[in-house]
Parts: C-alpha cells; sequence; structure tokens
C-alpha cells in the first residue's frame, strides 16, 4: 500500500528519501544539509534514517518567508524590475 506524503501525521516517520522529495532536493544534498549538520532531529535504526513529519513541517514553517510588495516595488527599491532608475 503507498502512502500519500502530502496527507500525513505529525508522528509519522519518513525516510530520507520521502523528505527530500518534499523539499524537492536530491537525496544527497538533504542528507549533507539537514542531517550532517543536525538541523533536524532524526532517529537512526542501524543505518536508517527516519525523520518525523511534524519536524519536518516545522522546519518547513520557520523557514517559509511572505514576499512584501511596497508602495515603490520589491524590498522598497524603486525603478523597473531591471534596477535602472525611472522618471
Amino acid at each position: 500500500m503507498k502512502r500519500s506524503l502530502l496527507v500525513m501525521e505529525d508522528d509519522f516517520l519518513l525516510t530520507t528519501r520521502e523528505c527530500s522529495l518534499l523539499l524537492r532536493i536530491s537525496k544527497t544534498k538533504f542528507i549533507r544539509e539537514f542531517i550532517d549538520t543536525a538541523i533536524i532531529p532524526f532517529v537512526k535504526f542501524d543505518k536508517r534514517i527516519m525523520i518525523r513529519r511534524g519536524d519536518l513541517n516545522r522546519f518547513i514553517d520557520t523557514h517559509t518567508y511572505i514576499a512584501v510588495i511596497e508602495e515603490w516595488g520589491w524590498r522598497g527599491r524603486r525603478g523597473n524590475s531591471r534596477g535602472k532608475k525611472t522618471s
């Protein structure tokens, strides 16, 4: 039975492959960036590394930024999209 990665409870354990699929990065990059630096808590069973879905969700929530468009444009910069000033 195949389980859906989008609809899961926080206590489900995900493999490094499933986490990398959710983040849309390679498995190698996920291990190097997240596991080796211990950014996300993980459980290790012999050689298998598992991450709780809730921990991955919290990481995504804390690293989500909302773009704010001000009156003068993106980041409050005057000008057109290439950064050149307009008259």
